[in-house]
């Protein structure tokens, strides 16, 4: 017996076979049967792809033994709800239509993004939102020209900044277009909807990539300007594409490109902080470098702006900060009081870096941090927020990595390790990346793929067998490897940062819900208004080399904080909360009506979600 699927229903056949009774399901992938016979239970799961293009019989058999009759039988769909019978007969066909089904109790496990229909602590409003702008990301592929990296750089936009830009107590969005796609202003309306501004201003700038921006008052007249960083890995160093912008304001939401207040930086940076940190009155900037374009790997340069209290900015890197200058390849940073003297430190996070965190000294100066428990931090960060987390009334922070669920994992005794030189002395850098397996660090790359890098070792691996067993110590002296550039990646884990005092911290993973993905979007609040601090967050990535294969097994979470430094998740079926796509950041925004939580998603549309009262 046959039927072709439809992807909405079950067709249960039941048929002997050799003296047994058998029943066979041909349904939905993802959808999990059990039978219920005596005091039997029989379950399986229907998962036809197995591999690189194959897949199995979408029937699935049930072998009941001498069971005549089936006395339950439970059907759980992908989204959550589930399909229940009682008293059937084997040797039947029943049909089970998925749109009949009732609410169930399971999280939803699929990119469904249908609920069950009970209240839930947050509620996509998107549709009423008013915001029709989509993020576009332009066709681009890093590995087009440096085969060998692990992850693409160029898909972690869309920009996303938050900030009351005309005085009218109600908070607008600016949203960051990819290369090619104008960023975009929406001015919240007095009925909690968004509508387009300044359309034509930013449609001049759409040659470059808004990788971050942030709302802040750079020239002193009380209203909140835009500085917005110009990133990607598109652009060939120095690019004027990726020359960062700041946009002055009326007082009114309208805006002008600052022109000659930035210097110029031509570096593909990845975030901005807005702190005056030096104590003068003005607002200064912190503006963390991604990526060297065409050689990832190298540390980009990151600069410490100071204003002169008139929105023209200087880079003091330099002469204030000089640890600051390559400290890594930075993703985010935060300014906050990390030691209780007063003064704002800086918190920088990065891929193939460690949590690292500047002193303020007074009089501009920013030193590194003496610290302890931070020398195995090393990771691929992506996110870092910061509060007190376990109530003990000193700043920690929460930082998102690049989470357990991946074939490369990491530790302090067996980290995943870069060198990064010109090896095939072509002009151009290739990165070696090597995981552990079984106690041996092995490179990632197979042997097609490194021979078509670098040619020059094809003669040295002429079969697959003679690559197999190879090291980087292996492929390369000692001598040659010297000079290359070394990272190195100790910890996926995405942590909560405790801070014990006395500069002594313990990083402590988040559950294991929280590390399904690389995490790009935090925000931290008391959600669900129990006087607790809770956390959203999100992300994927699916530009990520074959070798280690897309990250993308998140859905957005939330977890509930108990204000002691535990964190609980919370089943998308209760929270409401059920973001597919590639989530790259998560901000609040105050109305009329309430709380909103924008979530912005690379080459798709930005969701909004509707907080509970008070929240």
């Amino acid at each position: 017996m046959t039927k072709q699927q439809t992807g909405r229903e079950a067709i249960v056949v039941g048929g002997g076979l050799a003296g047994l009774t058998a029943a066979t399901l041909l349904g939905r992938a993802g959808a999990r049967v059990t039978l219920y016979g005596g005091t039997e239970q029989f379950v399986q799961e229907l998962e036809p792809t197995r591999g690189f293009q194959s897949s199995v019989d979408y029937v699935l058999t049930f072998g009941v033994g001498p069971c005549i009759t089936i006395d339950s039988l439970k059907v759980e769909w992908p989204d959550g709800r589930e399909s229940r019978l009682k008293g059937l007969e084997t040797n039947r066909r029943v049909v089970i239509r998925q749109a009949e089904a009732a609410a169930g109790n399971r999280e939803p496990g699929t990119g469904n993004r249908t609920l069950a229909s009970r209240p839930t602590l947050l509620e996509d409003v998107t549709d009423l939102s008013g915001i029709s702008w989509t993020h576009k990301e332009n066709q681009f592929s890093d590995f087009d020209r440096e085969r060998l990296m692990p992850r693409m750089v160029s898909t972690e936009g869309p920009a996303l900044a938050v900030g009351d830009v005309n005085g009218d107590g109600l908070d607008d969005i600016y949203f960051g277009g990819a290369k090619g796609q104008p960023g975009a202003l929406y001015i919240q309306q007095p009925d909690g909807r968004f509508a387009p501004s300044n359309t034509a201003l930013f449609a001049a700038d759409s040659g470059s990539e808004d990788v971050a921006a942030v709302f802040f008052d750079a020239n002193g007249d009380k209203h909140p300007d835009l500085y917005v960083v110009s990133g990607g890995n598109e652009f060939s160093e120095l690019a004027s594409a990726l020359q960062d912008r700041l946009y002055l304001n009326d007082g009114h939401g309208q805006f002008h490109k600052a022109e000659g207040s930035l210097p110029i930086d031509g570096i593909s940076g990845s975030h901005v902080v807005a702190e005056d940190y030096d104590g003068d009155g003005d607002i200064d900037l912190f503006v963390g470098g991604r990526v060297v374009p065409w050689k990832y790997g190298a540390n980009p340069q990151s600069m410490l702006l100071q204003n002169d209290g008139r929105g023209h900015f200087t880079d003091v890197t330099a002469r204030l900060a000089p640890e600051l200058a390559r400290v890594g390849m930075v993703t985010d940073a935060v300014w906050r009081d990390v030691d209780g003297d007063g003064r704002k430190d800086l918190i920088v996070v990065g891929e193939w870096m460690p949590i690292t965190i500047f002193h303020n000294a007074g009089g501009g100066r920013l030193t590194p941090m003496k610290t302890s428990g931070l020398e195995h931090s090393a990771g691929w960060w992506n996110r870092i927020v910061a509060g007190d987390f376990t109530g003990d009334g000193r700043v920690d922070f929460i930082v998102g990595n690049a989470g357990l669920n991946s074939r490369c994992h990491a530790s302090a005794a067996e980290p995943v390790t870069m060198y990064v030189k010109d090896f095939g002395r072509t002009g151009y850098v290739e990165q070696l990346v090597s995981c552990y397996n079984h106690g041996v660090s092995y490179p990632l790359a197979l042997r097609d793929e490194l021979l078509t890098t670098i040619p020059t070792l094809r003669s040295r691996y002429p079969t697959y067998k003679s690559y197999a067993t190879q090291t980087v110590a292996d492929m390369f002296p000692k001598a040659e490897l010297a000079d290359a550039i070394f990272k190195s990646a100790e910890t996926f884990a995405t942590t909560l940062v405790r801070n014990d005092g006395g500069g002594k911290f313990t990083l402590v993973p988040l559950p294991r819900e929280a590390q399904l993905a690389p995490v790009y979007g935090i925000f931290p609040h008391d959600v669900d208004g129990d006087g607790v601090t809770d956390l959203l967050i999100g992300g994927n990535l699916d530009e990520v080399t074959p070798a280690i294969g897309a990250m993308h097994a998140s859905y957005g979470l939330v977890l509930k904080g108990d204000g002691r430094g535990t964190f609980k998740p919370m089943p998308a079926t209760k929270s409401g909360f059920f973001v597919p796509g590639q989530i790259r950041d998560i901000q609040r925004v105050r109305t009329r009506n309430g709380a909103l939580y924008i979530v912005a998603r690379n080459n798709d549309r930005p969701l909004v979600f509707r907080g509970a009262p008070g929240s």
